[in-house]
């Protein structure tokens, strides 16, 4: 059984986060919740996807830790390391992951993050020409 975090536009949906968008500048996002059991969705916080509604356990671990913390990488040179930590400090890394891993996806923030890291980089390497 394994449960995952999907990004909404609902604002009803049980787990909510604060996102540092720049300095000082925070939005917040919401998630609903999925438990999977193989390829099968066995529970949802959203009532369009199944009836049946996650444990308390489920929706306590979720809501008690931060972003941050449950995105982490679980592969590669930055395993173990948030999301937002390699995002910041090797971009090129989660583009290439981005380009080369079936899988691998991002939340709409964390992309947003990285198109400004990118941004960055490329004027960095524009002013070195």
């Amino acid at each position: 059984m394994k449960s995952y975090l999907v990004e909404t536009q609902d604002d009803s949906a049980p787990v909510k986060y604060k996102v540092l968008l720049k300095k000082n500048v925070y939005k917040l996002h919401y998630f609903h919740i999925i438990v999977t059991s193989g390829s099968m969705v066995i529970a949802s916080t959203n009532p369009a996807i199944c009836k049946a509604y996650p444990n308390q356990d489920i929706l306590d671990y979720y809501q008690s830790n931060s972003l941050e913390t449950l995105r982490v990488f679980g592969f590669g040179k930055y395993q173990y390391m948030p999301y937002s930590k390699v995002i910041e400090n090797d971009p090129i890394y989660v583009q290439w992951c981005l380009d080369n891993i079936p899988d691998f996806s991002l939340y709409s923030y964390e992309m947003e993050a990285l198109q400004v890291k990118l941004d960055k980089l490329k004027l960095t390497l524009r002013f070195f020409k």
